[in-house]
């Protein structure tokens, strides 16, 4: 194990240099510097035993998947999402719990200023379904607000992703219709 007298100041001057040519910020020598972690992982790297995968940012500024038969009502864009399950929470608007129903046009105005994930996502999951956290299947349907299609009648709908069993499945659900506590909208949290 090399010790820190063992690692010249040039070395580490030279490391700074070759960072900053390959795009390095003063903050990300100091996320490195500060981080354990993040030292073990680089140095796996380093040494052939870890691969670095960059993260796809998912563009939910992006014109969505329109079905046949439908136009886009409203979408709300997100910028660059980097998928990360953790910090998407299933919600229920209060007529929804304890057995309750709500109409799907009630629905809409109570998650309207809430951060909920728009089709865009929902056709990322459907493409990479591994992503998508187990607890999401059983008799639910998980709803993506942030995109609201309309019909040719004029009836709005909001798709959703569930399991049928075999694979994930994307489903159009009408507004008008009731929706209960097995239709989860998919949130974002920080």
């Amino acid at each position: 194990m090399a010790l820190p007298s063992d690692i010249s100041v040039g070395l580490c001057h030279e490391m700074a240099i070759t960072g900053c040519k390959a795009g390095w910020e003063p903050e990300d020598f100091t996320v490195l510097a500060q981080s354990e972690e993040k030292m073990k992982q680089m140095l796996a790297y380093v040494r052939g035993d870890a691969e670095i995968t960059p993260l796809a940012a998912i563009d939910c500024d992006a014109d969505p998947f329109v079905p046949d038969g439908q136009s886009v009502k409203e979408h709300k864009q997100g910028g660059k999402l980097v998928w990360d399950a953790t910090k998407v929470m299933l919600c229920l608007a209060d007529g929804q719990r304890n057995g309750g129903r709500i109409t799907g046009h009630e629905l809409r105005k109570k998650f309207q200023d809430q951060p909920v994930l728009n089709a865009n996502i929902l056709d990322y999951l459907r493409a990479h379904p591994h992503l998508i956290p187990e607890e999401w299947k059983g008799n639910r349907a998980v709803f993506f607000w942030g995109t609201i299609y309309c019909d040719c009648d004029g009836e709005l709908y909001v798709r959703s992703l569930y399991w049928d069993g075999d694979w994930w499945r994307c489903y159009c659900h009408w507004l008008g219709s009731d929706w209960g506590g097995s239709y989860p909208a998919a949130l974002y949290v920080k």
